[in-house]
């Protein structure tokens, strides 16, 4: 698939820088491209395919001209002049032959460097599960965590209001005021539990969210860690189509 022109644009402006720093003494690699247009591998690689092709498109040789000598000896004999002409053939056909030998390597580079980054790409993506993973991990904790809490404050509550109940019982008028402080201060820890509980459910929450998104982040990577398999085979196979071509060739 090809690029869009917006990002055909920045990958040709960064090929180009690239190659300049450079000396233009090397193609840039398809990653270090990538990273500096800002696109994605698939982009990346069929422009940078176009990009290397016009490169080598510019450096192939001249067509080559027939020799002053080939003209003097085509008025002296025409056998003298087939053999010079094909002597001149075999050159343009050398030239041609090495031009090809180094498109050919040039592709191989190419090659190469989409597996090398493809294989980048799907380390950083394995990354990526697996911090999706951890997160996932601590945010089931902290659930466990607020179930703790929740099960200390039912407990908590019904020790205080087991107390409570016993004083209640114990207690006779003459002690009606301190019962009555009693239960202000039962009162008050029960919204300082209260408090205490929804606090923890705030946080339990912002866990179970926290941990929907780094799901879909865990989906979106599976599914690009796919897409990069599949792109990496088809970029396989079609070498090994060009490479079989060849051959016949």
């Amino acid at each position: 698939m090809k690029a869009n022109s917006e990002s055909m644009e920045r990958i040709i402006s960064a090929a180009d820088s690239l190659f300049e720093q450079a000396g233009r003494a090397a193609f840039p690699s398809v990653d270090a491209v990538r990273k500096l247009a800002r696109v994605n591998m698939n982009d990346a690689s069929s422009a940078m395919k176009e990009w290397r092709r016009n490169q080598l498109g510019r450096t192939l040789p001249v067509p080559v001209r027939i020799p002053d000598a080939v003209q003097r000896i085509h008025a002296d004999a025409l056998a003298a002049l087939w053999l010079a002409a094909q002597e001149t053939a075999g050159e343009a056909l050398a030239s041609l032959s090495a031009a090809w030998d180094v498109e050919r390597a040039e592709l191989e580079q190419l090659n190469r460097e989409m597996a090398d980054a493809f294989e980048t790409q799907a380390i950083e993506l394995r990354q990526a599960c697996n911090e999706a993973q951890s997160q996932s991990e601590q945010a089931s904790k902290a659930e466990a965590r607020c179930g703790e809490l929740s099960a200390e404050f039912r407990a908590e509550q019904g020790r205080r209001h087991a107390e409570w109940e016993r004083m209640a019982q114990t207690l006779v008028s003459p002690y009606i005021q301190q019962m009555a402080e009693l239960k202000t201060n039962h009162a008050q820890e029960r919204r300082r539990l209260r408090e205490k509980l929804q606090s923890a459910y705030s946080q339990l929450h912002e866990s179970q969210v926290c941990e929907a998104v780094m799901r879909g982040k865990y989906e979106e990577s599976k599914e690009l860690y796919r897409q990069s398999k599949m792109s990496s085979g088809e970029a396989i196979s079609r070498t090994n189509k060009g490479g079989s071509t060849h051959r016949a060739a």
